[in-house]
């Protein structure tokens, strides 16, 4: 799969989210290691942006499984935080 957007763009500060079709989404998966990805900040802008039913944290820090702090950081309603291990049954909406 090709995108059109070069892969240094932080969608989640620029008019190329408005220009990707968000509509319908039940669930989307935010890194926020805020290392090579997004912070928990910026993810949370994203998030909104992106409007899903559900937004969940994932990539919380580098070198570590999961980091239930920084996954915490990330605050946006529509969070749904999985630990690792946790499974849920996927729903469209």
């Amino acid at each position: 799969m090709t995108t059109p957007y070069p892969r240094s763009v932080n969608f989640y500060e620029t008019d190329a989210m408005g220009e990707m079709i968000w509509d319908k989404l039940d669930y989307a998966l935010l890194p926020i290691d805020g290392d090579t990805n997004m912070d928990p900040v910026q993810a949370s802008i994203c998030a909104a942006r992106i409007g899903a039913r559900h937004s969940t944290p994932i990539h919380t820090r580098p070198g570590v499984l999961f980091d239930m702090e920084m996954a915490r950081k990330f605050d946006i309603p529509s969070r749904l935080i999985l630990r690792p291990g946790e499974e849920i049954d996927l729903v469209a909406g």
